[in-house]
């Protein structure tokens, strides 16, 4: 289908007041450059989802990021952090706040 924009990226914010904002792309490269240069870019966002619910490229129909002030960390747990369990992940990939056991 021309013109359907399947792929869906979410920002997260709770920063002075819990904010949400969503759009639109095309292609799945698109939404990860916007994903990282707005996570990225120092706002007030700290996590982002990208989604498509008809993919067929091999891809999670869903991911979650975290920002944790110096890097993008890709989260595949069921729960969710809040800004402050964020900013402690280790950018290692190891799922795990610093300094937790």
């Amino acid at each position: 289908m021309p013109g359907v924009k399947g792929w869906e990226v979410w920002l997260y914010s709770d920063f002075t007041d819990y904010q949400v904002w969503c759009r639109n792309f095309r292609s799945y490269r698109r939404a990860v450059r916007f994903m990282k240069k707005e996570l990225g870019n120092d706002n007030s966002f700290y996590c982002a989802t990208i989604s498509n619910d008809a993919h067929n490229d091999g891809r999670p129909a869903f991911q979650t990021y975290y920002w944790n002030g110096r890097t993008i960390i890709p989260w595949s747990e069921t729960y969710v952090l809040s800004r402050r369990q964020a900013m402690k992940l280790e950018p290692n990939g190891n799922g795990q706040p610093a300094g937790s056991d």
